[in-house]
Order: C-alpha cells, then structure tokens, then sequence
C-alpha cells in the first residue's frame, strides 16, 4: 500500500470516528436557552418583575443542573431597547450569569427597535450563529424565550421584512424551539403569534408579572426540554398547558411552578 493510499485509509478511519462520536456521545446533552427581554420604556413597570424573574428562573436553572442525569441547561441573555445588548456572547452556566446581571442589567427606557431584535434572532440561528455554532447532534434544539410587550418604534415595513426573514429562517422554523411571554395589548397579538410560529407557542400575561412570570419561564422551559429530549417535535402544547394553570388567580407562584411540574410527571 503507497503512504498516500495510507493517508487516504487513515482519515477515512478518523472520518468514521468522527461521526460515531456524534451518535455515540455519552456526556451531558446541553439545552442552549437564549432569553431576550424587552427593556425598552414601555416595560418600565415591569422592570423589578424582569430582573426578579431571570435571577430566580437561573437559580432554578442552576439547581436543575445540580442534579442533572443528562441534560446541562446554559443561558445567553439579550437585552433590547433602541439598541441590542448582549449580555453574555458565550452561553454560560446559570449560575455564572448570575453574577452578571443586577439592577443596571434591567433598566427600563428608550425606544423599541423590534427590527434590530428579530435581525438579532435570526442571526442567532444562523449556521454559524451563537444558538448552533457549538451545537453537538446530540443536543437538545436552542430555546428562543422572548419577553416583550412588541410595541415598536421603528418603522413597520422594516420590522416586517426583518420577520419575513427570520420566518423563512429554516434552522429557527424548524431546528429550534421559540416561546414568547407577551405583556402588551391585544392589538399586537398577532405579530407576535406570527414571530413566534403561531398562537400555541404565545402566553399572554395581563398582570401580576411579579407573581407569574417566573414560574411561567421556568415551567416552559423545563417543559419544551423534556418534550424536545423525548420526542425532537415541536412543543406545540406548551403554551396552552401553561396558559391553563393561569385560571385560578388564587394560585401562589410556587404552586403554580409546582402544577407546572406535574405536566411531568
């Protein structure tokens, strides 16, 4: 056998190895979340509920991952007003980005530049963009959970061209799994059903985002990873499940995370 015939066998042979290692992969399976919160003016009076929410929705995150058989949850967080603001570009364990954010993380003012934040989605889930770039076959498909109340500043024909873009997006469509937690009115409602990829993938809070908006964060999400661990279909009944637990104002928002968890079991 010549030394290139051997050269040849050899990286056929590492080829091989290559994609046995993809099917094989026995380590933790990561969930790559990306939250991207509106932070514009207009969610002013919401600003201590978002800061409260992503610190305890990352400690719950964290703790997940404390006793977790096969799935390691990392976060990217997104900020956006006039401008985007990446918080963190690599996706981090929860606990890291826990001591990054704080009061100044979350301030509330400006415009909204809705045009700038779905551009910045789609080139999140891009080929090469921060939700795939480091995605292993056996991972879980990226979360996309974005908590806005969709009322922009910018100019609507822009905006629309940037959502017909990101929704002919293939790897967003199908090869990542979206959320919306929607605060604002229902004239908005159905762009933001259309971002999302339709109304079963929108849950809409009209108050008591103090009380509900972490345990509606955290329940979804653990819910779109086990649906997505399990089957790799679209969760298409997350947010109608969740929605459901929002009848009874009575509920306390740790029994609601904890009716969320029984979707579980």
């Amino acid at each position: 056998m010549s030394m290139s015939e051997k050269k040849a066998r050899l990286a056929n042979s590492n080829d091989l190895f290559a994609a046995l290692s993809d099917q094989f992969y026995d380590g933790l399976r990561k969930a790559y979340i990306t939250f991207y919160f509106d932070i514009s003016g207009s969610m002013q009076p919401h600003q201590a509920a978002l800061l409260q929410t992503a610190k305890a929705t990352l400690k719950a995150l964290s703790d997940r991952n404390q006793t977790a058989e096969d799935t390691e949850f990392l976060v990217r967080i997104v900020c956006f007003n006039n401008i985007v603001k990446v918080v963190n570009d690599a996706f981090l364990p929860p606990e890291q980005l826990l001591e990054l954010i704080d009061e100044s993380t979350f301030c509330c003012d400006g415009g909204t530049n809705l045009t700038a934040i779905v551009n910045q989605i789609d080139s999140d889930c891009s080929r090469n963009g921060a939700a795939f770039a480091n995605k292993h076959t056996s991972d879980l498909q990226p979360f996309c959970i974005l908590v806005t109340d969709f009322v922009g500043t910018d100019a609507e024909s822009s905006r629309q061209a940037a959502m017909n873009r990101l929704l002919n997006n293939q790897l967003y469509v199908n090869k990542s799994q979206a959320l919306c937690v929607f605060v604002g009115p229902d004239s908005q409602k159905k762009n933001v059903e259309a971002l999302a990829g339709g109304a079963d993938r929108v849950i809409a809070l009209e108050s008591d985002l103090e009380r509900y908006l972490t345990p509606v964060i955290m329940g979804s999400t653990v819910q779109m990873s086990e649906s997505t661990h399990l089957s790799m279909d679209s969760s298409s009944s997350i947010a109608e499940q969740v929605a459901n637990r929002l009848d009874d104002g009575s509920s306390s928002a740790s029994e609601l995370e904890q009716q969320l968890k029984q979707l579980l079991s």
